[in-house]
């Protein structure tokens, strides 16, 4: 028979464990622009006006470069057109995937 104090150090373990992964779920889902890395994609959430027709909502991009810094970094990705195109890390038209 399990006793009420094995019950709750049970359930401390388990809460624990949950927290843990709460944690785990939280870092991974807020990576900058600037942690971005080569190979890794980003994409597109809100376009500004002047790149609408180069760009889509919603669509991942591919970084084929990055330049800088973890301060300033530029982001290189290829658009709709095949054209390679230099975006700093601060642009909020983009968001790091995990």
């Amino acid at each position: 028979m399990i006793t009420r104090e094995e019950y709750l150090k049970a359930l401390d373990i388990v809460e624990a464990y949950h927290e843990q992964l709460n944690l785990s779920i939280v870092r991974r889902s807020c990576k900058s622009l600037a942690e971005t890395e080569i190979g890794e994609f980003i994409e597109a959430v809100a376009i500004h006006e002047q790149s609408r027709k180069c760009l889509t909502q919603g669509k991942k991009y591919e970084v084929v470069n990055v330049e800088g810094d973890r301060h300033f970094k530029y982001i290189w990705i290829v658009d709709d057109n095949g054209k390679r195109k230099r975006y700093h890390s601060t642009n909020r038209m983009f968001k790091a995937l995990i």
